[in-house]
């Protein structure tokens, strides 16, 4: 599909590729993963045209046609409404669709109309093959899978803020169909119930895809093979993230062991040359041991890229019902309720994840949880021994401004050495001379970072977290998994992250507009749940539908009868017309082969003027036969299952 070969990119003098040289093959489902600054995207505005390399060759198959997800959506496509923003995802189609619509505009005034009325007909051929008269209804799909309304199609895309917009380009660019599907990060605005949707969706995608993301649960639902970008290179691993973790992991186990082994045999041989080689009758093996330690090469080890070992420090010991709350209501405008008459408790060591789609209020119940927003009805009591960390993205700590990241790594628990301070600055993405920034130059999102670091350092007994995984890596992330985990109080947390929701919550509370419900059981069980209700609604609309019929069980298989026998009227013309259409296709290629074969013997230029335009008509001849010839064993193949499914 491409081929990058040694391409080099560097940015104020840092380098970011060296000499990378990979190939993605055709049909790939490929992740791209690497820590924050490691190249990833780099490689995607390369292959886009967005940037060019300092160095190389990048060679991508002839006629590919790339979809990838703008981060910033242009100005000029802003006052567009949600709907035709969306079906913008194929400009090669749009250009056709235009194309006719001016050849229709000029054909009463057109000289020779039968010729112009091919045109046409081709063209519209070309656009309906390209799924131009499906674009509308791929998108009206995608829209309301990704949570936007009918209601909201007609709303121009700059009323949406910033994360709809995304969700929008989403869709735009997933049903474009692309060859290549580049897609960076595309769950950062999606809530649960989207991730799932846009997993179901990729499934069935039929291109090749590079994902870059640190949703590990979609990197190993939608990939097969896994690039990670790491000190300047890209290295192809078989299988998906959790297959290349652990062979990655071996890998680098065997290279240290390895290393190891030749370092010991550098230091004997190293021994021997500095005992023996100003001794005369040793000099001759001194000589030896020194040509054979100059012959050693050294094993490239891997950097370990890894989890780091996050260990909670303990908190107070808690109450058994930490917080509970009866008959809750809040709103905002006083008319509309996010919760009305809400009750429930959370209890003491519940690992509770809340889901639900964005706008339906999981951070408004933290909020209210953490005892950081009021409530207009009801009430909310908390346990003599609860004590609350709460942490959420636009909320972050006072720091000291003239402490570097060491000495306020310190400050959040005194026995922490600098080495573990390092550590675990480390996993939250401060590295090298990063520690020794001072707090107050930090950005907000490191800022952020440095909260939750806090707040795991030194927890209390009831921790509430929104989103703890924005702005983590994945090793990050992982090392919070494990450590809240493990951790003995009570978390109950918001996150758009389902391998993290599915490693950490053995509960889970679902918000929907039918209101507030709690599962005993982790997210894999609720998901299951979740299933078994749809089943359960259509077999319970199935049997409606056949009681508001009126019909007995006699009537209704007299009517089945009747249906079979009418699929099986359909199934003898069906398959006597693909039979024709098969037999015409094949004369056709015989005849077209005949041709072809006369050319080479040279004929007379008349007959040459005969046969090239009978080549000509056998080509459109064929082209009608085998779409008629698609159509009619679709519908065949239609009527077969549902003699089979009747059966």
């Amino acid at each position: 599909m491409f081929r990058f070969d040694n391409i080099r990119k560097a940015y104020a003098g840092r380098m970011v590729l060296d000499d990378t040289s990979f190939h993605v093959h055709p049909g790939e489902r490929a992740g791209l993963v690497g820590p924050n600054g490691a190249g990833k995207s780099t490689i995607f505005r390369i292959l886009t045209g967005q940037e060019s390399s300092d160095k190389g060759d990048v060679k991508l198959r002839k006629n590919i046609r790339i979809g990838w997800l703008r981060q910033n959506i242009p100005d000029e496509l802003k006052h567009l409404p949600l709907l035709e923003f969306a079906c913008k995802a194929r400009p090669d189609l749009e250009a056709i669709q235009e194309r006719i619509i001016e050849l229709e505009k000029g054909f009463s005034q057109a000289a020779d109309q039968d010729k112009l009325l091919a045109q046409i007909g081709d063209l519209q051929h070309e656009f309906e093959a390209g799924g131009g008269y499906l674009i509308e209804t791929a998108a009206r799909t995608c829209l309301s899978g990704l949570g936007f309304s009918e209601a909201e199609l007609e709303k121009p895309i700059c009323e949406f803020s910033g994360g709809w917009q995304m969700r929008a380009e989403l869709v735009r660019v997933v049903i474009s169909d692309p060859d290549l599907l580049l897609l960076d990060e595309p769950t950062n605005y999606l809530d649960v119930p989207a991730v799932e949707w846009l997993r179901e969706f990729m499934v069935n995608f039929r291109g090749t895809l590079l994902l870059i993301s640190h949703d590990r649960y979609l990197l190993n639902e939608l990939t097969d093979v896994t690039y990670e970008v790491y000190g300047g290179q890209v290295t192809r691993y078989p299988g998906n993230y959790d297959q290349y973790k652990k062979v990655r992991d071996e890998r680098m186990e065997r290279l240290e062991v390895e290393s190891e082994k030749l370092e010991r045999k550098k230091e004997k041989l190293e021994g021997f040359v500095n005992r023996f080689k100003a001794k005369a009758s040793k000099a001759t093996q001194a000589k030896s041991r020194m040509k054979q330690l100059e012959k050693l090469e050294s094993v490239d080890t891997m950097v370990k890229v890894s989890s780091v070992d996050l260990r909670l420090g303990t908190p107070p010991a808690g109450s058994p019902v930490p917080v509970e709350l009866e008959d809750m209501s809040k709103t905002y405008d006083g008319e509309r309720y996010i919760y009305q008459n809400l009750s429930m408790a959370i209890q003491d060591g519940e690992k509770i994840a809340v889901v639900g789609s964005n706008g339906m209020g999981k951070s408004t119940l933290l909020k209210i949880l953490a005892n950081k927003l009021p409530i207009e009805e009801g009430k909310v009591s908390f346990g003599h021994k609860t004590t609350i960390g709460y942490h959420a993205q636009e909320l972050t700590e006072n720091f000291s401004n003239s402490l570097n990241l060491i000495e306020q790594c310190k400050s959040f628990a005194a026995d922490t050495t600098e080495g573990r301070c390092r550590q675990l600055l480390g996993s939250f993405g401060f590295h090298g001379d990063d520690v020794f920034k001072l707090t107050g130059v930090l950005s907000g999102g490191e800022k952020i970072r440095l909260s939750l670091l806090k707040l795991l350092l030194a927890p209390q007994n009831l921790l509430l977290l929104d989103e703890p995984t924005t702005h983590l890596d994945i090793q990050a992330v992982e090392s919070l998994q494990d450590a809240l985990k493990e951790f003995p109080g009570t978390v109950c947390f918001v996150s758009h992250d389902i391998e993290f929701i599915r490693g950490v919550a053995d509960t889970i509370f679902e918000v929907t507009p039918e209101g507030f419900r709690k599962f005993h059981g982790d997210y894999d069980y609720y998901m299951s749940k979740i299933k078994d209700e749809v089943t359960l609604e259509e077999q319970q609309e199935k049997s409606k539908v056949q009681e508001s019929s009126g019909l007995n069980r006699k009537e209704q298989r007299r009517k089945e009868a009747e249906e079979r026998k009418s699929l099986k009227k359909k199934r003898g013309p069906l398959e006597k017309r693909t039979q024709a259409l098969e037999k015409l296709i094949a004369d056709l290629e015989a005849e077209e082969s005949a041709l072809v074969e006369e050319f080479y013997q040279e004929p007379p230029s008349d007959r040459m003027q005969v046969m090239n335009n009978r080549l000509d008509e056998i080509s459109t001849e064929k082209e009608s036969a085998e779409a008629e010839w698609e159509e009619k064993l679709g519908e065949l193949e239609l009527v077969l299952a549902q003699i089979e499914e009747g059966s």
